[in-house]
């Protein structure tokens, strides 16, 4: 619930406008819908609503997402906050993914073999290929969740050197010319 909170004040933070109140309804939207069908879920078990439920997340999880990292790319300087945007973008780049893992592991629970675990943790495995450090005790064996680990590892790589040469750029354009 208090992550909930955070993503709506990051979200009331960084847009104004119409196009807040668009992303309140959104965010309320699918915060409804997750909860729904948690509850539900938890009640009576269903493949389809665990399913739903994880869609909702990743969509309310790109919102900020998208939002963040569209403001880092527009800023004219570096300061405390275009840094700590980037960390939090990664972050939630991690769940992100973790939440499109478990929408996999909900269409063919033999997506991934984990030893004995029967349920593996998609949060571990979804931060272990964005870092790509990879330990190798979690691997996906379907065809789409090896496609999606392959697409994070390639984020986890492109993000955060895409995001350095911006903090070097806009840092490099506020320093002034060296004296001749």
């Amino acid at each position: 619930m208090y992550f909930v909170w955070l993503m709506i004040i990051v979200i009331r933070t960084l847009i104004g406008g119409h196009l807040l109140r668009f992303y309140y309804f959104l965010s309320l939207c699918l915060f409804s819908i997750f909860t729904i069908s948690l509850g539900t879920n938890l009640l009576l078990p269903n493949m389809r609503l665990s399913f739903i439920a994880e869609l909702c997340f990743a969509v309310f999880l790109a919102i900020p997402i998208l939002t963040i990292t569209n403001e880092i790319f527009h800023e004219h300087q570096v300061d405390k906050d275009t840094i700590k945007g980037g960390i939090c973008v990664y972050l939630l780049l991690g769940l992100f993914w973790a939440s499109l893992y478990e929408m996999v592991l909900h269409l063919n629970p033999l997506a991934f073999k984990s030893g004995d675990e029967p349920n593996p943790d998609m949060v571990y495995f979804s931060f272990t290929t964005l870092s790509t450090l990879g330990y190798g005790d979690i691997v996906p064996v379907d065809r789409f969740a090896r496609i999606l680990s392959n697409l994070e590892a390639m984020t986890g790589i492109l993000y955060p050197n895409i995001f350095i040469a911006r903090l070097v750029s806009l840092y490099s354009q506020k320093s002034p010319p060296p004296a001749t």
